[in-house]
């Protein structure tokens, strides 16, 4: 089984390298938008679900866990492998560092649901945590490849069903591991501005015009030390380039609460977790087919 889904694939990305992937690959099947989330901890979901009860009520907590049938999620972490191996599942609690933990999808999720769109919404998500542009996701490093061949491999598996993906934006929630020593955190701008550029080009046959990018700031967390220069960076990137930039400092996202006796400062509590997802996809909404 695992030899024809591989030769499948092969077939998929070959039909696909022969024009634009919209209409080349399945040109009669429906075009469903496609949200790509990257990036390292708060974005692969270090987040503790537990804690969720203290500002979510019953009718919440029900949807977290037992899942949206509105958003499917074909999720990796590339250091856990931890993984729905590139096929999509209903958004639910447990997609992020292990079986009790949760990233930005269940606020995509919840946002997305708020909108009453007829279409389902399939996110592809693939992070690490603990990883810097200045050497983990440098463009001849492994994440970066293998981050691509993973969106590539999940796109084929909803080719395969019949479906058209046009991706819409890309999401990314990272930076923090720059933020620890100054010449990476000086490096930032030059860095990104790269990653952007090549992720545009890796995935070209999948999205209309321009790939919108949008890009979460690190938090104030002391843990990361040169926090503003790696954010300074991201402002003058979406200044130039076309993209999204917002503050997670400014949107009052916190870090300091979970677990209550010994906080983790270095990922987001579970209510700022849910907002940040929340956020990602208000800045999603406009392209939305």
């Amino acid at each position: 089984m695992q030899k024809r889904r591989s030769a499948l694939f092969i077939l998929v990305l070959a039909l696909a390298s022969c024009g634009n992937g919209l209409s080349s690959s399945s040109s009669n099947g429906e075009t469903v938008n496609v949200i790509i989330m990257s990036g390292q901890s708060n974005m692969e979901g270090w987040t503790r679900s537990k804690y969720l009860s203290t500002n979510y009520g019953e009718a919440d907590l029900a949807t977290f866990s037992s899942g949206y049938e509105n958003v499917g999620i074909s999720y990796k972490g590339a250091y856990t492998n931890y993984s729905s191996d590139a096929d999509f599942v209903n958004v639910k609690l447990g997609q992020g560092l292990g079986e009790d933990f949760f990233g930005p999808e269940i606020g995509i999720a919840k946002k997305y649901s708020s909108l009453k769109k007829n279409k389902k919404l399939y996110l592809i998500k693939y992070a690490a945590g603990g990883t810097s542009l200045s050497s983990d996701w440098k463009l001849d490093g492994s994440l970066y490849s293998q981050g691509i061949d993973y969106i590539l491999k999940s796109l084929s598996s909803l080719i395969l069903t019949g479906l058209t993906p046009r991706i819409i934006s890309f999401l990314w929630a990272q930076g923090e591991a720059d933020a620890l020593n100054e010449s990476d955190s000086k490096a930032y701008k030059a860095n990104e501005k790269s990653f952007i550029e090549s992720v545009r080009n890796s995935l070209k046959d999948y999205y209309v015009s321009s790939l919108p990018f949008i890009d979460a700031g690190v938090s104030s967390s002391p843990v990361w030390t040169y926090s503003e220069a790696v954010n300074k960076a991201k402002e003058e990137n979406a200044k130039e380039m076309d993209v999204i930039f917002f503050s997670t400092i400014e949107a009052g996202l916190h870090y300091d609460e979970e677990p209550p006796d010994s906080p983790d400062k270095s990922h987001f509590d579970s209510d700022s977790m849910v907002k940040l997802g929340e956020i990602f996809m208000s800045k999603c909404e406009g392209y939305l087919l």
